[in-house]
């Protein structure tokens, strides 16, 4: 897991149960506010599309 000066996240690799490497993430950030979340796909979502996607549930 890696870190900003501030605390945050920025990068955080998960493991299966075997121990290899799942994925690879990266986390963006507007000063000291999260803006991107990655997905294991691809693509990343914003904050604001998660929050809408999470309330509609």
């Amino acid at each position: 897991m890696g870190y900003d000066k501030n605390g945050n996240i920025t990068s955080l690799t998960r493991k299966n149960s075997g121990g290899s490497n799942r994925e690879s993430l990266g986390y963006t950030y507007a000063g000291n506010r999260l803006s991107r979340i990655p997905v294991p796909t691809t693509e990343s979502v914003t904050t604001a599309a998660l929050v809408t996607t999470l309330t509609a549930i």
